[in-house]
């Protein structure tokens, strides 16, 4: 993605399975990931040009 010009961001929560992401009641690792996960879609969205 990066070579093709998209802004990357990439974040490891260390000592979490891989379906953690919707685990945020029970795992703060995942309610971290989330989140961030919805900042960044906010920042993005609020950014987009509209139709």
């Amino acid at each position: 993605m990066r070579t093709a010009g998209v802004k990357v961001e990439q974040k490891t929560y260390p000592g979490v399975t891989h379906e953690f992401f919707g685990m945020a009641k029970v795992v703060r690792g995942a309610k971290d990931a989330n989140e961030l996960a919805v900042a960044r879609l906010k920042a993005a969205f609020a950014g987009a040009p509209r139709r």
